[in-house]
């Protein structure tokens, strides 16, 4: 347990830290320029999926899967499911 003029010492030491850094904060204010703060644009917060070319689930937008999609319905070509098998792995699954 802390004796009384500890405790007395500790408070004024805080309350002398509070003061000093209120005092640096507010020098270093006065030097910084001032920060506007504005809200986010709505396309800081919206994509469309052809831009998320490096992700799993949106690989159906990928121009080479758009390309072999489109070579798969040519006539006289074989089917990309008759040359490969793919498997989406359990993370990935649709529900």
């Amino acid at each position: 347990m802390r004796s009384s003029s500890v405790t007395v010492a500790v408070g004024a030491l805080r309350t002398s830290a509070r003061a000093t850094l209120l005092t640096c904060v507010e020098r270093l204010a006065l030097q910084s320029p001032a920060v506007v703060a504005r809200p986010p644009t709505r396309a800081a917060w919206t994509t469309r999926s052809t831009a998320l070319t490096d992700r799993l689930d949106a690989a159906r937008d990928h121009p080479g899967v758009k390309a072999a999609a489109a070579r798969d319905d040519a006539p006289n070509e074989p089917r990309i499911s008759d040359l490969a098998s793919v498997v989406l792995p359990v993370r990935y699954r649709r529900h």
